[in-house]
C-alpha cells in the first residue's frame, strides 16, 4: 500500500509539471512550423534508435504502438517517467555556441483490464519551441537591433486501449488530447531611442488526435519469436486562435484571427525479433504526409517526413546469479528529414544512441539510461548546424497490484 501511495503521488506531481511547464529546446529552427517535433520513446526503445512499432513487452509501456498494451500481465501495474538533460552545440561558419538544457520528458501508467485487454494513460510532448537570436544593422550613425525569441509547444495527453481477439494478434488505439500555446516575439530598437517596435504572435491550439495500431506475433521456436507492427494516425484538424499584438512606443494594437491548421497523417511499419532471451532486434519505418496538411490556411508549406530507425539489445544471461549478467546492453540509430520547408532547403537529421537497462534486485522495476547524439544538417552550409548530446534517465516501476493475498 505504501508503494501505491508513493507512485500515485509521483504521477500527480510529474503530470502537473509536464502540463504546466514549457519543455526546453534551443533550436533556432523551432521558429518555423509547429516547432521541433518529438518522437517519444520509452525504455529500451530510446536506446535502440527509437524503434518501437514492432516491440511487444509485458514489462514496458510502448505508446508508439497502442496494440502493445494487451501484453501486460493480469497482476501487473506499470508506471514510467523520464528526465532528459542535453548539451546543444550550434555552429555557423567559424562561430560556435553551446547551450545546456533539460526537462521532464514524459509520464505514463499501464494496467490490465481483463485477460488480453490492457490500458494506458500518459502525457508527453508533441512539439517544442524555444529560441533567441538577433542581428544588428548600422545605417550611417543609426544602429538598430532586432531580437527574435520564442517559447512554448504542444503536449498530448492520451488514453489508450488494446485487445487481443485471437492468439498472436492485438489491436489498439490511443485517444489523444493535444493542447498548447506557441509564442513568437520580435523586438526592434535603435540606439537613439527614437523608436521601439514589439510584435508578438501567439498560436493557441487544441484538438483530438487518434492513433491506431496492430501487432502480429509469430513463434519461430522454443525461445524465438517475431512481431510485426503497423500504426496509422489520420490527419487531424486543430482548433486554433491566433493573437497578434503590435506595440509601437506606448501604443498597442491587438488583432485576433482563426486560420486553419492540421497535423499530418502518419503511417508506420515495424518489426521486432526476440532470440533466446538474449538478443532483441527492432526496426521501424514511418512516413508523415505534411504537404497535405493545412498550415496557416495553406498546403504544401511543409515537407513530407520519412524516418528509419533500428537497434539491438543484448542480455548476457537471465539465469545467472551475477547482477551484471542481467543488465541490458543496447545501441541503435536513426535517420530522417525535417518536416520544415525553409526557403525550399532540405534539412537532414541523424542520431545514434547507446544505453543500459539496470534491473532492481528486489523488484521487476528497471532504470534505463540512454546516451544519444543527434545532428541536424541543413542543405545550405551557411545555415546553423545543430548537434545535441543527451542523457536520459527513464524509470519503469513494475509492481504486483492486482492479486489477492492469502492469509494462512
Amino acid at each position: 500500500m505504501r508503494n501505491r501511495k508513493l507512485l500515485i503521488f509521483c504521477l500527480i506531481l510529474l503530470g502537473t509539471s509536464i502540463a504546466t511547464a514549457q519543455t526546453a529546446t534551443d533550436s533556432p529552427y523551432s521558429r518555423y512550423g509547429y516547432g521541433q517535433l518529438t518522437d517519444p520513446s520509452f525504455g529500451a526503445a530510446r536506446s535502440m534508435g527509437g524503434a518501437a512499432i514492432g516491440m511487444r513487452r509485458n514489462n514496458e509501456i510502448n505508446p508508439s504502438n497502442p496494440a502493445s498494451y494487451s501484453t501486460i500481465d493480469s497482476t501487473t501495474f506499470l508506471m514510467d517517467f523520464a528526465i532528459t538533460g542535453q548539451k546543444g552545440i550550434f555552429s555557423e561558419g567559424v562561430n560556435k555556441e553551446t547551450k545546456p538544457n533539460g526537462n521532464i520528458d514524459h509520464i505514463a501508467i499501464q494496467f490490465p483490464i481483463t485477460k488480453g485487454v490492457g490500458a494506458s494513460v500518459g502525457i508527453l510532448p508533441y512539439s517544442l519551441v524555444g529560441y533567441q537570436f538577433g542581428n544588428t544593422i548600422t545605417n550611417n550613425t543609426l544602429v538598430s537591433t532586432t531580437t527574435y525569441s520564442g517559447e512554448g509547444g504542444f503536449s498530448q495527453a492520451y488514453l489508450g486501449f488494446a485487445v487481443s481477439p485471437m492468439k498472436g494478434l492485438s489491436i489498439g488505439t490511443n485517444l489523444n488530447y493535444l493542447f498548447g500555446t506557441i509564442n513568437h516575439t520580435t523586438i526592434v530598437t535603435n540606439t537613439s531611442g527614437a523608436f521601439s517596435i514589439v510584435n508578438i504572435n501567439q498560436l493557441h491550439s487544441r484538438g483530438f488526435k487518434t492513433d491506431f495500431g496492430a501487432q502480429w506475433t509469430k513463434s519461430l521456436g522454443k525461445e524465438e519469436n517475431i512481431c510485426i507492427g503497423l500504426t496509422f494516425t489520420p490527419k487531424t484538424k486543430l482548433s486554433t486562435e491566433s493573437l497578434h499584438i503590435k506595440a509601437t512606443g506606448s501604443v498597442a494594437d491587438t488583432t485576433r484571427s482563426s486560420e486553419s491548421y492540421e497535423l499530418a497523417a502518419t503511417y508506420g511499419l515495424g518489426a521486432g525479433w526476440q532470440i533466446n532471451n538474449k538478443w532483441s532486434v527492432a526496426a521501424d519505418a514511418s512516413f508523415q504526409k505534411w504537404n497535405d496538411a493545412l498550415y496557416f490556411d495553406r498546403k504544401d508549406t511543409l515537407n513530407n517526413r520519412f524516418k528509419f530507425a533500428g537497434g539491438v539489445e543484448f542480455t548476457p544471461n537471465l539465469n545467472s546469479r551475477h547482477y551484471y549478467d542481467h543488465i541490458r546492453y543496447r545501441f541503435g540509430g536513426n535517420i530522417s528529414n525535417n518536416y520544415l520547408n525553409i526557403k525550399n532547403q532540405k534539412i537532414s537529421e541523424y542520431g545514434v544512441s547507446v544505453g543500459l537497462g539496470l534491473p532492481f534486485k528486489s523488484t521487476k522495476s528497471m532504470l534505463n539510461i540512454t546516451f544519444d547524439y543527434s545532428k541536424l544538417a541543413p542543405q545550405n552550409t551557411a545555415w546553423v548546424k545543430e548537434e545535441y548530446l543527451r542523457l536520459t534517465l527513464n524509470l519503469t516501476f513494475n509492481e504486483y497490484w492486482f492479486f489477492k493475498r492469502k492469509i494462512d
